[in-house]
């Protein structure tokens, strides 16, 4: 198998999500009202400034120290010998990707990041947070030891 780190397709979808990611906080912070709009019970969507680390742990500088060893470490694990190299793992990469740049960016740039989502009382999240998820249990899938193919195209 051959290491797939950056492909047009894991390198187009990070893209995307840097750009989706970046829309959803631009227009939330402009339209929405301070006090949010409530979607569902414990459903809101409001934007919030998240001045610490992912779920609000940590200060900011250890977040974005955090971040950078993370993303460099999904780089270095997808670009080994041997890494699973089928649409999943792409998939998942640009996913992830593109959620951890685009947190990471907003974090170094803005010195926080805007949440748009609040669940319940004390979660909050945004769009880049989904992505990292998602692209985090794609990756995950991509690499079962009972999966022969090691992809499940």
């Amino acid at each position: 198998m051959r290491a797939v780190p950056f492909d047009g397709l894991s390198l187009s979808l990070a893209g995307a999500v840097i750009l989706l990611d970046g829309a959803t906080k631009v227009v939330s912070r402009a339209l929405l009202p301070t006090d949010g709009f409530r979607v569902l019970p414990g459903l809101i969507l409001r934007a919030t400034e998240n001045t610490r680390g992912p779920f609000g742990l940590g200060p900011l500088w250890f977040a974005v120290l955090a971040s950078l060893c993370v993303l460099g470490f999904v780089l270095w694990w997808i670009g080994r010998p041997g890494a699973p190299d089928g649409s999943r793992s792409r998939l998942g990469l640009g996913l992830f990707l593109g959620g951890g740049l685009a947190n990471l960016g907003e974090r170094i740039l803005l010195g926080h990041t805007t949440d748009v989502l609040v669940l319940g009382r004390t979660t909050a999240v945004n769009l880049a947070d989904g992505a990292i998820l998602c692209g985090l249990a794609l990756l995950l899938l991509s690499t079962r030891p009972f999966d022969k193919k090691n992809d499940g195209n």
